[in-house]
């Protein structure tokens, strides 16, 4: 791979001619002929579930360690692995979290976690940051506060 100014990335792969070929819908071939080769697997919902409760398992062993930025890889390894389930349950391309984005708005719940935590050492300031954390979330504008709890909007 070759970042050049402005990030424009230019990537070069070298595979057997055999293997040459498109595995999903965004391939362009530029030059050389290309081989029909299958997609690749989608990832096992089985093998994804339980990588989840392992990295939850390890988070929890981190944080009671002291070991924070151990923890933090965990929890976000973790969350990686809900991303890709829940792509997978929705009939969404999982590879890589690249339709995430068509998730729907309650899988904004680290958001609303935080929200939470906030409005239980301070209230006072959980109030003012609601809306804000909202609008983060995609859930609400900032300058519209909903119910409540805007952040469970969808």
């Amino acid at each position: 791979m070759f970042l050049l100014p402005g990030w424009l990335e230019i990537d070069l792969t070298f595979a057997p001619e055999a293997e040459f070929g498109p595995r999903g819908p965004q391939w362009q071939t530029i030059f050389g002929q290309t081989h029909p080769l299958e997609p690749f697997a989608a990832p096992d919902p089985d093998t994804l579930a339980g990588l989840a409760w392992h990295h939850a398992l390890h988070a929890r062993v981190s944080i009671e360690r002291g070991r924070w930025w151990q923890a933090e890889h965990w929890i976000r390894a973790m969350r990686d692995h809900v991303i890709t389930l829940a792509c997978l349950r929705l009939g969404y391309p999982a590879d890589r979290a690249k339709n995430a984005h068509l998730l729907p708005g309650d899988l904004n719940a680290a958001i609303s976690v935080v929200a939470d935590e906030i409005e239980r050492h301070d209230p006072a300031l959980a109030t003012r940051l609601r809306p804000m954390l909202a609008g983060l979330a995609g859930a609400a504008s900032p300058a519209e506060p909903t119910a409540a709890d805007p952040l469970r909007q969808s």
